[in-house]
């Protein structure tokens, strides 16, 4: 693969200048790139913000680069030009990342245009342009325009050098003057090596290349003679030099030294059969045998010589003091515990050097000189034992007949239980089940609906579509339609709703003769659809105008991938929905599904809900309309309530946002400046609410615009999105959209 050229530029964005890498300041004329005749070079580009972050590009956006010392537009061919074949060439280099903002291309400069500017001119000012052309958009966008210089180079055609002894050959030249060496040594022998004598004549040297021997090692740097005992010494083991162990860091095996450390050993080191004759010298294990003492009590050699024969005595010092001897427990006057004091010499007066009185022989009970048992206090005045007054202190069923009045208590009749509070009265207390009994009722009135765009009031896209077919495709707002085949004659607003005032518009399909079966979706993100483990409730008003009843099915599904909608699984009726009620013909029907989604796999991924009309049920002359389309958590279906159209119109502009398109008689979008020759301009627009991720920007229709081309428009945020223009001269530059509804922005961030 060839090797060009490559020159580094780093982009800013926001100006459509080349600045420094290192501080975003523009290059100055010095540093400006150089192009030259006749050369393929390839340009790394860097597109980056203010603040040198990288502005990532999209990878379906195409690219070209045009270079030209002129603006001119007619008959005027360009000095070099690269379209988009020539973007991100395999091997141009390593570092393309259209999500870092780089990107490669590859231009060639060996053209009539360059040709011609330069002229024989050693150079050139020029300037060279990159733009960008987002999917869906025919208007491209300026991202760089630029100064360079364009060079000449010395020679690029044939022809004959200008002196005897010239610069350079051409390639006839040396052709020729190697035809005219090689002829005077077509006679040499074959095989032989030729030589270039003084005279700069090639000659035959007389020897082949078999005749020189061939080098067996490297003959850069100094040699020493081969020489027998370097071989011997380089290969000797037995320590040829004298290295001594302390040179080594060695232990020596003999002599005295000090080692420093913890030394483990793998097995025990033997020491010298003699004993140890100092304080800090090593004891063996002989040593210690021979010097451990007794070993148990008999050992000792003041006891006695055996126990045989002295069970139950005990052992004490002998009389002299010098050794111990066993004993007999002396008997008399001892108190032993098999006797259990039954060995006092008097009762009666060890009970009074106790202190214990004449309680402890007497009995227990309740006649006179009786020791009471101590079951109840002894002080103050005391009533005999009765049994009424016990159960009258028991009961609680007001024995003395207390009135609400002696109290300051509400009568019962002043309490209402009601859980419905119908009464409605100034008189009447609610209980507390009363009161949690309506405001859970009235809390499910307005259960949380989970489905944006439900009572189907926002229609950004248009009220009226006829090109919905097998692709899927959004018109009311949040709400995607596909066919199986065929495509609709409608998918439009509709003021046909169900009685009861909550709705101003329904979702109306009008079929066509070759369509089968309608999917109506909407998809959740993942961070809704992640609070959504639990038991949830899908409720819906059908209007069947097919001519005869049909079931619509529900399927319920879930990304492979967060947010990511590619591939979706339905999780409910083993993979193949579910049968919702039947729907009659000419009438409006009310469906449900309730289910436990808890453990359906990634449904912290997102959450896909599709309502399929079944096949049959739109073809030519058929009506179907959806309304009132509520997810709520929870085992049943609650009563529907709208929101305020200011709120819903935000909830649907964090997916898809339309800036202008009114078809009034003022622009809704103006921008007016004065530019400099060839200046770019952009201007920051900021979007009504903050969308779910980094939108897709589109300008829709021609716009009216005086010294520049089409706006170009990107985004590099969720909040603002940017358009650019490039003057074509100095002077007043401005442009609007059309007034008659066929020019704006959109803004795309749909699941």
């Amino acid at each position: 693969m060839p090797t060009y050229r490559r020159i580094p530029l780093t982009v800013n964005l926001e100006s459509g200048r080349l600045v420094d890498p290192a501080d975003g300041t523009p290059i100055a004329s010095q540093y400006l790139p150089s192009f030259y005749y006749g050369e393929k070079l390839v340009l790394c580009v860097s597109f980056v913000d203010s603040s040198l972050a990288p502005s990532p590009l999209n990878e379906s956006d195409l690219f070209e680069l045009s270079l030209d010392s002129n603006f001119a537009h007619d008959d005027d061919p360009l000095m070099a030009y690269s379209d988009d074949t020539k973007i991100d060439i395999a091997g141009d280099w390593d570092d393309i990342s259209r999500a870092n903002g780089k990107i490669s291309i590859r231009m060639d400069c060996l053209t009539t245009g360059f040709s011609q500017k330069l002229g024989s001119s050693e150079q050139v000012e020029a300037w060279f342009e990159i733009k960008r052309y987002i999917q869906g958009d025919s208007s491209p966008s300026v991202l760089l325009h630029n100064k360079c210089i364009t060079k000449n180079v010395v020679h690029l055609n044939e022809g004959e050098p200008a002196s005897a002894n010239p610069l350079y050959y051409t390639a006839t030249t040396i052709d020729s003057l190697l035809d005219d060496k090689i002829a005077k040594v077509s006679s040499a022998s074959e095989d032989n090596l030729a030589v270039f004598n003084t005279d700069g004549e090639i000659k035959d040297s007389g020897s082949k290349a078999a005749d020189f021997a061939t080098a067996s090692h490297n003959h850069s740097g100094v040699y020493e003679p081969a020489n027998a005992n370097i071989q011997s010494h380089i290969s000797s083991t037995s320590n040829p030099h004298s290295v001594t162990a302390t040179q080594a860091g060695a232990v020596a095996t003999s002599g005295n030294e000090t080692v420093a450390g913890v030394k483990t050993f793998s097995s025990f080191p033997v020491t010298p059969s003699s004993a140890p004759t100092t304080d800090y010298q090593a004891a063996n294990k002989k040593y210690v045998d021979d010097n451990k003492g007794a070993t148990s009590f008999l050992g000792l050699t003041d006891t006695p010589a055996a126990y045989t024969g002295q069970a139950g005595k005990f052992p004490k010092v002998n009389a002299g003091e010098t050794a111990l001897e066993f004993a007999t427990i002396p008997g008399g006057g001892d108190m032993l515990s098999t006797n259990n004091l039954s060995d006092v010499a008097s009762a009666a007066t060890s009970r009074t050097n106790l202190g214990l009185g004449d309680s402890a022989t007497k009995n227990v009970g309740t006649a006179s000189g009786t020791v009471a048992a101590g079951d109840h206090a002894h002080t103050g005045t005391y009533e005999p034992a009765n049994a009424n007054i016990q159960s009258h202190i028991s009961s609680t069923s007001n024995p003395h007949s207390v009135t609400a009045a002696q109290v300051s208590a509400l009568p019962t009749s002043y309490l209402d239980t009601d859980g419905t509070l119908a009464a409605n009265s100034d008189t009447k207390i609610a209980s507390q089940k009363a009161v949690k009994t309506y405001v859970d009722a009235q809390s499910g009135a307005a259960a949380e609906n989970l489905i944006i765009n439900g009572n189907f009031d926002i229609w950004q896209r248009g009220t009226d579509d006829t090109g919905v077919t097998t692709t899927r495709k959004y018109v009311a707002d949040r709400f995607a339609i596909t066919t199986g085949a065929g495509t609709l004659a409608h998918v439009q607003r509709s003021s046909t709703v169900p009685s009861g005032g909550k709705s101003k518009y329904s979702l109306e399909l009008v079929g066509a003769a070759d369509v089968t079966t309608v999917d109506i979706d909407q998809r959740i993100e993942a961070g809704i659809a992640s609070m959504l483990a639990a038991t949830v409730t899908f409720s819906a008003k059908i209007y069947n105008g097919s001519g005869a009843a049909f079931t619509p099915i529900l399927l319920v599904g879930t990304p492979s991938a967060e947010d990511n909608f590619a591939s979706v699984t339905v999780r409910n009726g083993g993979g193949s929905g579910e049968n919702l009620q039947e729907c009659a013909d000419s009438a409006w029907t009310t469906v449900s599904w309730t289910a436990d989604i808890s453990a359906y796999t990634n449904l912290a991924y997102g959450l896909e809900l599709k309502l399929r009309v079944p096949s049959g049920s739109l073809v030519s002359g058929d009506t179907v309309r959806l309304a009132q389309a509520k997810l709520e958590i929870g085992s049943s279906a609650t009563a529907f309530q709208p929101r305020l159209l200011g709120e819903e119109l935000s909830r649907c502009q964090r997916y898809y946002t339309k800036i202008g398109g009114s078809s009034t008689s003022t622009y809704d979008i103006h921008v007016q400046t004065y530019m400099g020759d060839a200046a770019a301009f952009i201007q920051v627009f900021t979007l009504p609410t903050t969308m779910r991720a980094t939108p897709t920007g589109t300008k829709v229709g021609t716009w009216t615009v005086n010294n520049c081309g089409q706006p170009g428009i990107y985004c590099t945020g969720t909040n603002t999105f940017m358009m650019n223009v490039t003057a074509t001269a100095a002077g007043a530059t401005y442009y609007r959209n059309p007034t008659d509804g066929s020019g704006y922005v959109t803004m795309n961030a749909e699941l």
